[in-house]
């Protein structure tokens, strides 16, 4: 990816041309990554604005810092360690924090359970009845419990950015019953890690990124009405999408939050104090 100047300034051009050409000027950092990670309706461009970062989208050329790509002029890396966001990755990772398993095997698990694709971004999940037959099993799907995170007719789950394996934010999102699957939240309540999570769930957190090597990640947490146990079922590590439904002074404090919270990952690894190792 080769993206000139002038071309990481469009990124950033529904901001203040002031505040842009200071950035574009003298920025604070000069931060290498992919130009994916800006594809809207994600936080980046609006995060680098705020820290007062550029965006480097041409690995030749000079960065202070990249996020999850190898850097050929061998500067620090946020998330080195992390290889993949599979489901099941993501799933074995939360096993090994936690203590117990999202994961089922579907030849012998009795009662409902939940088949989604395997890669990321797809939202197709499918609840079946197990135990299933063997011809009915799907090599690219996986096959999980199904959290029950029904509240009335709505579903509700929690986007929790963790860095260094803090939580210092969880975004607690609502949906119809009926878009269980979808990605697309009608409203959004901001809430203290303490009001959501016990002090061992938080930890399970923190383990979790480290498990799956992320200085930085956004998890997706179901939390099971009938059992009270959470489950991580998804890891992002880079701020991802925005938080629909929020209050116009609540997606401002949000905003500012994660761009606090990226900047001190980001700093971290260029103290050579990555949490998740690598480097």
């Amino acid at each position: 990816l080769h993206w000139t100047a002038s071309e990481s300034a469009h990124v950033l051009q529904s901001h203040p041309e002031e505040v842009v050409r200071r950035i574009l000027d003298s920025p604070r950092r000069r931060v290498l990554c992919s130009h994916t990670a800006f594809a809207p309706p994600k936080m980046m461009g609006r995060l680098f604005l705020l820290n007062g970062y550029l965006p480097v989208f041409d690995a030749t050329q000079p960065h202070d810092v990249s996020v999850g790509i190898t850097s050929p002029l061998g500067r620090p890396v946020l998330n080195a360690r992390h290889v993949d966001r599979d489901k099941s990755t993501v799933a074995a990772a939360w096993e090994v924090a936690s203590g117990y398993p999202l994961a089922v095997d579907p030849l012998t698990h009795e009662g409902p359970i939940l088949e989604k694709s395997e890669g990321d971004g797809t939202n197709d999940g499918r609840i079946l009845s197990a135990p299933l037959a063997p011809e009915a099993i799907t090599p690219s799907k996986v096959y999980q419990r199904l959290v029950d995170n029904v509240l009335g007719e709505e579903v509700v789950d929690y986007r929790v950015p963790v860095y260094r394996g803090r939580v210092s934010l969880v975004k607690e999102k609502f949906r119809p019953l009926g878009d269980r699957f979808s990605n697309h939240s009608v409203r959004t309540v901001l809430r203290a890690p303490s009001d959501v999570f016990s002090d061992d769930e938080r930890r399970h957190l923190g383990r979790a990124a480290r498990e799956l090597g992320l200085d930085y990640a956004e998890m997706d947490v179901l939390r099971d009405q009938a059992t009270g146990r959470s489950y991580v079922v998804d890891a992002s590590p880079v701020p991802g999408v925005g938080a629909w439904g929020l209050t116009p002074g609540d997606e401002r404090r949000h905003a500012r939050r994660i761009a606090a919270d990226f900047d001190r990952s980001i700093e971290s690894v260029l103290s050579g104090e990555s949490f998740a190792g690598g480097g």
